[in-house]
């Protein structure tokens, strides 16, 4: 085999070599990607449908010689960390926490001090709420940050 034809085969080879790399790279970037996903918000879809200043979520129960009605508030419960960053929140509605919502702050104490919505107005709510009550692990931003 003369040099030319040489030289051809060893690129042929080193192309192969770097297609092949090259696919395995990518694929281990989808594994990646795959194996942590950037979070997402999830809701019941009622949820864009909820007025933000409602006070509470009625549900009412009939008999044949009466009608129960009860509001339950619409409540949040934010865990906080010792500089006040957001670990998780729950709510009761199978929403992310919103304006209308009684908030409520978890201490790493384990106390429970009422907040304001504002606290929270540019928290970036993520993680499946559509479980109520289910506390839902978040990034960990500082509220009012």
């Amino acid at each position: 085999m003369d040099l030319s034809a040489r030289i051809g085969v060893a690129a042929a080879i080193v192309v192969a070599a770097g297609a092949a790399l090259l696919v395995a790279t990518l694929e281990v970037a989808d594994a990646h990607r795959d194996a942590f996903p950037h979070p997402t918000l999830t809701e019941r879809s009622a949820c864009a449908a909820a007025a933000a200043d409602a006070d509470a979520w009625p549900a009412t129960f009939g008999g044949s010689n009466q009608v129960v009605s009860v509001t339950v508030p619409r409540t949040a419960l934010i865990r906080v960390d010792a500089v006040g960053a957001v670990r998780s929140a729950a709510t009761n509605t199978g929403c992310a926490p919103r304006a209308g919502d009684d908030y409520y702050v978890i201490e790493p104490d384990g106390s429970i001090v009422p907040a304001l919505a504002g606290d929270f107005a540019g928290q970036r709510w993520v993680g499946d709420f559509t479980g109520p009550g289910v506390y839902v692990a978040q990034d960990g931003s500082v509220a009012n940050a």
